[in-house]
């Protein structure tokens, strides 16, 4: 496996999604056709390894998944780990926007923030503390674990530079 093989098999893991070859062209600033050539040697490599892992092409884009024998093995590991798409949402609004107020949430997110703050607590993601008339929403240790960042700023960071 050859550098540029590494560095579009690390953008396939990391994205966690389908992408493109141009997208990834773009990304590395890299020929499309080289990109494509590494996607074809990357799916191969994953094919003659045997592995649970594989690369395939679904339509115009290319990813990175597990073999359908073994997603029965994960699929209970991954359910216990998924979050609502709105209070994911809602963690990204306080993160992005951090720190934030719950009346600033609530404006943004509507009502329905309150449930996610109460949620966020119970999960021990976030902190509420005393503020005037509202409260102060601080991530906690376990937020950052979960979301594997280390501050707020690299968690912008990683949204502005989304694969």
């Amino acid at each position: 496996m050859n550098e540029l093989d590494k560095k579009v098999e690390a953008i396939l893991f990391g994205s966690g999604k389908s992408v493109s070859s141009s997208r990834i062209s773009n990304v590395l600033n890299e020929d499309e056709e080289k990109i494509k050539k590494s996607l074809e040697n990357l799916a191969s490599f994953y094919n003659n390894l045997d592995s649970s892992i594989m690369i395939e092409k679904i339509g115009t884009k290319w990813r990175m998944g597990i073999r359908a024998d073994y997603v029965d093995v994960i699929s209970s590991f991954i359910k216990e780990l998924e979050l609502p798409n709105a209070l994911l949402e809602t963690i990204s609004v306080i993160l992005y926007k951090y720190p934030i107020t719950q009346s600033e949430l609530v404006k943004i997110r509507s009502n329905k923030a309150y449930a996610h703050l109460d949620q966020l607590e119970e999960l021990g993601f976030i902190k509420k503390e005393k503020k005037g008339n509202t409260y102060l929403i601080k991530a906690t240790k376990q937020m950052k674990d979960y979301f594997d960042y280390n501050n707020e700023k690299e968690f912008k960071d990683m949204i502005k530079n989304d694969v």
